[in-house]
């Protein structure tokens, strides 16, 4: 691990530890205690199955992105999929995606460059669901409050400029590489340079043959939004597991905004971040701070279990240790591989 990925690594917790200050300033914390000692562990339950309906509906939309590099059995994606889960809540530093593409190496000998491009591509399919989801919420509810439009604006520009890059692949591929040709250093020399030219020629092989199947780009779509849908269901079970309700097109509102918010850098479990954004979040559609709040602290904890065992069952399933991942994907992240605009998988997470 290098040192300027461990000093990111600690920014990032300070910035969470930051913020879980300011949060529990903020907050009171007695009626937090009192709203959450009323939680119905039936209903929290069945938060925990919907959060692992939306996993399940995310590796199923991945193994199609993937399937012009590689078919994979199902079974396989799934353990993948939460395993770099697990991953990218421990470290997350964008390493979800390098850690499918090495988990999926190992287990079926995947090139990992093209494997990762389609791992990206998956994300975005995330962020497109989200973004359609928080417009729609926001038109059903009379628009938002205060600055909380600009979540989705910025959300919308990233999705402009993957089309813009989407489009440069697709139908300028040679341009592209010429242009990525002249801009690698020649003091590189040849074998370098030829040997990080098909590395990028396989990511983008990867990445543009997703794009050349307009057909099964609509039911991708579709299971963007139905597992989006799903993580939102997941909190809107988790308010009244508290004893209160509140609109369906507020909480997707609500969740959509929440899910931008992982943008932002994080501290290891997303701890600080999880309660300050997401409090804001749902108190900027109209939830009462308390409630929202509340329901914060309740859907970190069920995600974190649900992540955290789920994972670790999937890299037992997959035959990995912990420890040699975890240094293998630092080891990654230290080249600045890492890629990936979109909610972590753990707020499937995401």
């Amino acid at each position: 691990m290098t040192k300027q990925r461990a000093l990111l690594l600690i920014a990032q917790s300070l910035l969470g530890l930051g913020l879980l200050i300011g949060w529990l300033l903020v907050v009171d914390l007695g009626e937090i205690g009192r709203t959450l000692s009323q939680a119905r562990w039936g209903l929290v339950a069945m938060a925990s199955v919907l959060g692992f309906a939306s996993l399940s509906l995310r590796a199923l939309r991945w193994r199609m992105v993937l399937r012009p590099v590689a078919r994979v059995p199902y079974l396989d994606i799934w353990l993948v999929v939460a395993a770099s889960a697990l991953v990218n809540f421990v470290i997350p530093l964008r390493t979800a995606e390098i850690a499918r593409s090495l988990f999926l190496r190992q287990r079926r000998d995947v090139p990992t460059a093209a494997s990762l491009a389609t791992a990206v591509v998956d994300r975005v399919f995330d962020l497109a669901a989200v973004l359609l989801l928080g417009a729609a919420g926001a038109l059903v509810m009379g628009g938002l409050r205060g600055g909380a439009s600009g979540f989705l604006i910025g959300g919308g520009i990233l999705l402009f400029g993957f089309a813009a890059f989407v489009g440069v692949t697709v139908w300028a591929r040679s341009g592209q590489m010429a242009l990525i040709d002249r801009l690698l250093p020649r003091k590189l020399g040849t074998p370098l340079r030829e040997r990080i030219l098909g590395i990028i020629e396989r990511f983008l092989d990867g990445f543009a043959a997703v794009w050349r199947r307009p057909r099964e780009l609509a039911p991708l779509f579709a299971l963007g939004i139905l597992a989006t849908l799903a993580d939102a269901a997941a909190f809107y079970v988790l308010i009244a597991s508290l004893g209160f309700s509140a609109a369906p097109m507020l909480v997707v509102l609500g969740y959509s905004l929440y899910a931008l918010t992982y943008l932002v850098p994080a501290a290891p479990g997303y701890v600080g971040s999880a309660e300050a954004f997401g409090s804001l979040a749902f108190v900027g559609v109209g939830l009462p701070p308390a409630l929202a709040a509340s329901a914060v602290v309740l859907s970190h904890a069920v995600t974190s279990i649900l992540v955290l065992s789920l994972g670790a069952i999937s890299l037992w399933g997959l035959g990995i240790r912990p420890a040699s991942t975890f240094r293998s994907l630092l080891g990654q992240e230290s080249t600045g591989s890492g890629t990936g605009p979109v909610p972590p998988e753990g707020k499937s997470s995401g």
